[in-house]
């Protein structure tokens, strides 16, 4: 931010200047970049999406103030389809200066489908000493040299920006849109080629061999799934730079991450800097240090707010409400330490590094926190600007209500190639707000380093002043719940009967190993129980992939007393071996506690059942406890995984007894139900889980599923009607090993596969036709 020179009425005028400028030339910076117009918040390009593609042209102070002949050739690549009427100069805020239409002849711009070619003629025309050049419609798309284009003048020319390194100069931005292709794959990755400012420095004798071409930077972007951010937890992070954070420390300065903000100048925190194109990294953004967030804003004191305007605030590390931040750090305390940017005039990276030591085929989230830090840095094109005292008469806000300005808007790009944007971050509440953004990437097979880079996506000038902490590049963890609980308390010589749900959006994790602890948790080793590599074999609930790991029962003794267990899991076999591309953490735990005080209490539950009866489910089961008193607690789930009680039954001991229990609430959507059953001592049982499904919305589900098998294969498979349904098991070369019709009835029918052929160990598709479709499973014999 900066504030702007006054600006002239008009951008096209005629301008006489004298012979003394007729020699000399300004300078020029462009830079290239997109906005994604369908998704205003934030998101990966796919299919159908609308892009705004962008050019920033600043040009600034050099040996004077003048260019000539001044005009932008671009040529559309695949897969992208140019938005009819779409040619438009904007302001750096992204307001509509000029518009154009597409035809030739009629105005300074074009654009010729025949070879998807775009040229805009620029500036003003240029009358001077006998020479006239017209800016000139645009009768063609070719790069020629000799006709079109008009002049402009860094001093005077509008809209302008400036500050910082380059001083004041004037700033456009060269815009158009494009649709992807619908039929475009994902991980298409498009290039945009030749692309470029050309201009003269002189004009008069001679000027025919005076050209130069600015070269923006290239442009790759890739179309990409959009994920959104990890939905459940992520691990540990691959970010230096204070693992992300930027460390912290009692200095209000903390030191320049060096390549990571590669072409940007570092420095301390002042008054009035960092200016455009440059950064500091601060424990407190006030540079008097000041620990009052509201105090006035302007503020004519200098050095209690950056340019009179900008926030106080700490950084974001550990906040207690992340969306606020910490409170700013007193001089002499321990603060953490955020990256403040002033974004440069031209669109350029504004973060880089590399990162070593990946899993392959593993999906990380690339995020960052950021905030706009600065509530009045609006610049109107007339020249007004909102950061003073007073705002001017006929100021021109942003938006209604809104003098920020530039908004921040950055990209996300990993090996050069631009995989995400932020959309643009307004300066939210009346103090301003952290917000969170990224995007989910996975590594290919073999990639274990890549480069990622944060992509200033606006220009400078008035806003785009950000402030970024906590980076991440963390893995996507699956969500492991144990049960029956974390810490299961068995009697001596009880039945040991624990599992693993897992539940994931990415279902990559397609290998686990069960791990016990004899030591409290110091080293671990396979479980001997179910020793050596095992398979998932997920099902899809709505784009969430589940799965339940089992090991194997045992018998309570003494010795496993503070036993633990744990599952690792990986997405590949070679990750799970590894101790860096496995996953675990110390929360995911059982542990088990033998109680060698209490006596063995036999306690069984089978024949789970829920039937749909005038809209409401029915459960019915049978169960058994040889003594002493116990009761039964129902639980409901709509997703399946996280249960709440909704209703209890005393049980009778002595001999098998059959409990029925209605569901208080209609059945809406799809339900699950499971049973506890809790005896006054000893460890509690839970029931498989049941399905219901409101009439009309049945489908066939196979759940349950004992993965790996032996000689038997045992599944349940919840029906919505009585009939007749094909079941496979198909080898990994496509032939059917065993076939067998089944005679289901409506709701869960308990299946097993006896009398199987002799299997080869490995991969196995279980294949079930019913009326309603085809439900494949992955197995493995072990």
């Amino acid at each position: 931010m900066k504030r702007r020179c006054p600006l002239l009425a008009s951008f096209f005028f005629l301008c006489c200047f004298s012979n003394q400028f007729v020699n000399a030339q300004a300078n020029v910076l462009v830079g290239k970049s997109f906005v994604n117009i369908t998704r205003p918040s934030g998101g990966t390009v796919v299919p159908g999406d609308v892009l705004e593609i962008r050019l920033s042209f600043f040009v600034y102070s050099g040996s004077s103030s003048y260019i000539y002949r001044t005009r932008y050739n671009d040529t559309i690549p695949s897969n992208l389809t140019y938005v009819s009427n779409s040619l438009k100069l904007l302001t750096n805020e992204g307001k509509q200066y000029k518009a154009y239409t597409d035809a030739a002849g009629d105005d300074p711009a074009m654009y010729n489908s025949a070879n998807k070619t775009i040229r805009f003629n620029l500036g003003r025309d240029t009358v001077n000493s006998g020479y006239s050049f017209a800016v000139g419609n645009v009768n063609s798309t070719s790069t020629d040299t000799t006709e079109g284009g008009g002049y402009f003048n860094r001093s005077t020319h509008r809209p302008r920006a400036g500050g910082g390194t380059f001083g004041n100069g004037m700033l456009l931005i060269i815009s158009y849109r494009v649709t992807v292709d619908i039929s475009t794959p994902y991980n298409t990755i498009i290039t945009y080629g030749p692309g470029n400012v050309r201009y003269r420095r002189v004009i008069g004798a001679g000027a025919g061999s005076d050209q130069l071409t600015a070269v923006p930077n290239n442009l790759m972007f890739i179309v990409y799934p959009n994920y959104g951010l990890c939905s459940n937890a992520t691990g540990s992070n691959t970010i230096s730079a204070g693992n992300g954070d930027f460390s912290s420390g009692t200095n209000q300065n903390g030191a320049n991450p060096g390549a990571a903000v590669p072409g940007y100048v570092f420095g301390n925190i002042t008054a009035s800097f960092p200016g455009d194109g440059s950064y500091s990294v601060i424990k407190n953004l006030s540079p008097n240090q000041l620990t009052d967030p509201y105090v006035a804003r302007p503020n004519t004191t200098s050095g209690n707010r950056v340019f009179g305007v900008w926030d106080i605030i700490g950084d974001h590390t550990n906040a207690a409400n992340p969306v606020t931040g910490n409170p700013p750090a007193a001089s002499g305390a321990t603060g953490g330490y955020m990256l403040v940017v002033n974004s440069a005039l031209q669109l350029s990276v504004a973060n880089n590094q590399t990162i070593s030591g990946l899993c392959e085929e593993t999906y990380y989230e690339f995020s960052a926190w950021f905030r706009n830090v600065c509530k009045r840095c609006g610049s109107d094109s007339l020249g007004n600007n909102a950061s003073g005292t007073s705002v001017p008469a006929g100021y021109i806000p942003t938006a209604a209500g809104d003098s920020s300005g530039v908004k921040p808007n950055l990209t996300f790009q990993i090996n050069g190639v631009d995989y995400y944007t932020t959309g643009n971050i307004d300066y939210a509440s009346p103090w301003g707000e952290w917000v969170k953004k990224g995007f989910v990437f996975k590594t290919a097979a073999g990639q274990t380093s890549l480069t990622i880079s944060i992509k200033n996506n606006a220009p400078g000038g008035g806003g785009n002043d950000w402030a970024m902490d906590d980076i991440a590049f963390a893995t996507c963890l699956p969500a492991l719940t144990m049960r029956p609980t974390n810490t299961p308390t068995y009697c001596i010589n009880n039945q040991v009967d624990i599992s693993v749900a897992v539940s994931t959006y990415f279902d990559n994790y397609l290998y686990y190993q069960w791990e016990r602890s004899t030591n409290g948790g110091t080293t671990w080793a396979s479980a001997p129980e179910l020793p050596g590599m095992q398979t998932f074999s997920f099902t899809n609930f709505g784009g969430e992939f589940r799965d339940t790991a089992f090991l194997p029962s045992f018998i309570s003794t003494p010795a496993y007393d503070g036993y633990k267990y744990r599952i690792r899991v990986a997405t590949t076999s070679s990750n799970l071996t590894s101790g860096s591309c496995a996953v675990y953490n110390a929360v995911d735990i059982i542990t088990i506690d033998v109680n060698t005080s209490c006596d063995i209490l036999n306690m069984q539950m089978k024949n789970e059942q829920v039937q749909l009866v005038q809209n409401k489910a029915v459960l019915q089961w049978n169960a058994f406890a040889e003594r002493g008193s116990y009761k039964f607690t129902i639980e409901h789930s709509t997703d399946g995984r996280h249960f709440t009680a909704i209703g209890q039954l005393n049980g009778t001991a002595g001999s098998w007894q059959i409990y029925r229990f209605v569901d208080p609430n209609p059945v809406n959507g799809k339900n699950y139900y499971r049973i506890r059953m809790i005896p006054e001592a000893g460890a509690e049982k839970i029931s498989a889980t049941v399905t219901l499904t409101e009439k009309g919305q049945e489908e066939f589900m196979l759940t349950s599923l004992v993965n790996p098998f032996a000689e038997q294969l045992r599944f349940d498979l919840q029906s919505p009607g009585k009939e007749i349904v094909t079941i496979q098991l198909i080898d990994a070369v496509g032939k059917v090993v065993y076939a067998k019709n089944e005679n289901v009835a409506t709701g869960i029918n308990r299946l097993q596969l006896n009398n199987l052929p002799v299997l080869q160990s490995g991969i196995y598709i279980l294949r079930l036709q019913t009326s309603l479709g085809v439900i494949n499973k992955q197995v493995k014999k072990g």
